[in-house]
C-alpha cells in the first residue's frame, strides 16, 4: 500500500510539474502576442480533446523510454477516464479570450470539439464552396451570448466502437458493446440532475431509452469516417 501509494504522489507531482510548464509555455505565446501588438487581434482557444487517463501511460505500454514515471490524470468528480464516454472521458474545460471581442461569462450550452472548425474558419471568413461534411456547427453566437443554443444531438463513438453514447438535452444514453447482442448494455442518465452518472435511469425510463436508442441508430447511420473530398479553393 505504501508504495503504491508512494508511486501515485510521484505521478502527481510529475503532472503538477507539466501543467506549470505548459501554463509557463501559454504565458510565453501571450506576452509575444503583447511584445508585437497583436494581442487583441488574436482569439486564444483553450481546449483539451479527451479526459486523463485511468492508468499511467507506462503501465499500458505507451511512450516506452520516455515517462517511465506515467502521468495519472484526475477526472473527480466526474466519472470514467480517457477511452470511455462517460462524463470523465469526454467533458474537457475550455476557455476562449479575445480582448475587446469577447465579454466575461460561463457558457453552460454543451459545445464539441468538432464545432471549433466551422466556427472559427466563419470567423476567418473562409465559405466552403461545396459541402465540406462537417460534422460541427457555428458556436461563436452561443460562445459570446447573442444567441441561446438550439437543441441539438451530440453522438460519440468510442475506441474501437466497443462503446456509443448519445446526447440530447441532459439525456444521455450509453451502450456498451453496440455490436454484441449478447453483451449489450444500454445505459441513460440525466445530467441534469445526476452531472456524475452514478443512477442508471434505463429501468425506469423506458419510453426515452426507445426513443434516444432511435435517435443513437441514426446517427450511427450516418456515421462516416471516410475522409470528404478537400473543399473547393483550398490547397494542399
Amino acid at each position: 500500500w505504501l508504495r503504491s501509494n508512494e508511486r501515485i504522489a510521484r505521478d502527481r507531482r510529475q503532472y503538477a510539474a507539466c501543467v506549470e510548464h505548459m501554463d509557463a509555455a501559454v504565458g510565453e505565446v501571450i506576452a509575444t502576442l503583447e511584445k508585437t501588438g497583436q494581442r487583441r487581434n488574436t482569439l486564444i482557444v483553450f481546449t483539451s480533446d479527451n479526459g486523463g487517463m485511468g492508468q499511467r501511460a507506462s503501465d499500458l505500454g505507451l511512450y516506452p523510454g520516455k515517462y517511465e514515471n506515467g502521468d495519472l490524470g484526475e477526472n473527480q468528480p466526474l466519472r470514467g477516464h480517457k477511452g470511455q464516454l462517460y462524463e470523465g472521458g469526454i467533458r474537457v474545460p475550455a476557455f476562449v479570450n479575445w480582448p475587446g471581442k469577447v465579454a466575461a461569462r460561463k457558457v453552460t450550452a454543451p459545445v464539441h470539439a468538432v464545432d471549433w472548425v466551422p466556427t472559427l474558419t466563419k470567423l476567418a471568413g473562409y465559405r466552403p464552396a461545396d459541402n465540406a461534411k462537417w460534422d460541427g456547427q457555428d458556436v461563436w453566437p452561443v460562445v459570446t451570448g447573442t444567441s441561446k443554443a438550439t437543441p441539438r444531438e451530440l453522438y460519440w463513438k468510442g475506441p474501437g466502437g466497443r462503446t456509443v453514447a448519445l446526447r440530447s438535452g441532459d439525456w444521455k444514453l450509453v451502450v456498451q458493446n453496440p455490436g454484441d447482442t449478447a453483451k449489450r448494455k444500454a445505459e441513460l442518465y440525466d445530467l441534469g440532475e445526476d452531472p456524475y452518472e452514478q443512477r442508471d435511469r434505463a429501468a425506469s425510463e423506458p419510453a426515452t431509452v426507445a426513443r434516444m436508442e432511435k435517435a443513437l441508430a441514426a446517427q450511427q447511420a450516418r456515421d462516416d469516417d471516410a475522409v470528404p473530398p478537400r473543399p473547393q479553393g483550398v490547397k494542399e
